[in-house]
Order: C-alpha cells, then sequence, then structure tokens
C-alpha cells in the first residue's frame, strides 16, 4: 500500500508539475492517471493533508483546484480540514475535558456515554 501511495504522490506531482499554475482538479488526476474517483481524491487528501500540494479556493466545475505550492502565486488556498466526524469526536473530547477540569465527573459520565453512543455502529 505505501507503494501504491508513493506512486500515486509521483504522478500527482507530475500532473500538477506539468499543469503549472492552472493546476487540475480530482477529475484532472483520474483522467490521467486512469483512475476513480476516490483513489485520485484520497491521495491528493493526504499530499494536501501533508501540505505536499496546495488546495485553490477557486473551484473548476464545482472542484477544487490542486496546485504544486510554487504555483500558488499569491492566491487564496484552502487549509486542510479533517472529516466531520473527527471534528465532533474532538469537540466532545474537549467537553469532557471541561467537564473534568471543573470537577464535574457525572458530566463528564454523561459525555462519555454520549460520545460512545454517536461513534458506536
Amino acid at each position: 500500500m505505501l507503494g501504491d501511495m508513493s506512486d500515486r504522490s509521483y504522478q500527482i506531482n507530475r500532473c500538477l508539475y506539468h499543469a503549472g499554475e492552472y493546476g487540475c482538479t480530482w477529475q484532472d488526476i483520474a483522467d490521467r492517471m486512469g483512475t476513480h474517483h476516490g483513489t485520485a481524491s484520497g491521495a491528493l487528501s493526504v499530499m494536501h493533508k501533508n501540505k505536499e500540494i496546495a488546495r485553490l479556493k477557486d473551484k473548476r466545475n464545482g472542484s477544487s483546484i490542486y496546485v504544486l505550492p510554487q504555483y500558488v502565486k499569491g492566491r487564496a488556498t484552502s487549509s486542510y480540514r479533517s472529516s466531520a466526524a473527527k471534528r465532533a469526536l474532538l469537540e466532545l473530547v474537549d467537553q469532557i475535558e471541561a467537564d473534568l477540569d471543573r470537577g464535574d465527573y457525572d458530566a463528564a459520565y454523561r459525555h462519555l456515554q454520549e460520545t460512545r453512543d454517536k461513534f458506536s455502529d
């Protein structure tokens, strides 16, 4: 799997290098790599999270545009955001921590149970 991601990263870097300031959407990457949305989008997300590439705030055909950092050229970019579930979990953890800081163990246990209920299948 690691080799697959490394190969995808290399291919995406090549695509973005050749696209220059114009950049690429997930669709551009998927077409050039001969893959589907999930593979292209997932690889772009990992590379964006690792700050190897930048995601412009501009859109093309409703999709985010990715460029290599040297091609941002002062344009507005979007920072990486974790998934909604992860953000929700972190909010609940913050609430539990605040409960414990206040010494409100009953509230902390209630929030722990809510967290378990929310994230269990």
